[in-house]
C-alpha cells in the first residue's frame, strides 16, 4: 500500500518515527492500529441525547441564559 504524505508532514513523522525506534511505515502502522483499537465514537441524534450520555456526566457546562422577556402571546 502506498500512502502519500504531504512534505510539511514527512519530515517530522520521520523524525517522530526514529525517536521511537521505528521507520516511518512502521510508525504509521503503529498509529493506525491504536485509533481501530479505539470504539469508534458514538453518534447522537442530538444535542440532549450527548448531554445524557454518561460519558459527558463530568463535564461542566457554562451555559449562558437569554433573560429578554417573550412577546406577549395573543390567541
Amino acid at each position: 500500500m502506498r500512502i502519500d504524505l504531504d512534505d510539511r508532514l514527512s519530515t517530522p513523522a520521520t523524525f517522530r518515527a526514529s525517536r521511537v525506534g521505528l521507520s516511518l511505515s512502521g510508525w504509521v502502522s503503529h498509529l493506525v492500529s491504536r485509533e481501530l483499537a479505539q470504539p469508534a465514537a458514538k453518534k447522537f441524534g442530538s444535542l440532549l441525547e450527548a448531554l445524557a450520555d454518561p460519558v459527558f456526566s463530568d463535564i461542566e457546562l457554562d451555559l449562558k441564559r437569554d433573560k429578554t422577556p417573550l412577546p406577549p402571546l395573543d390567541f
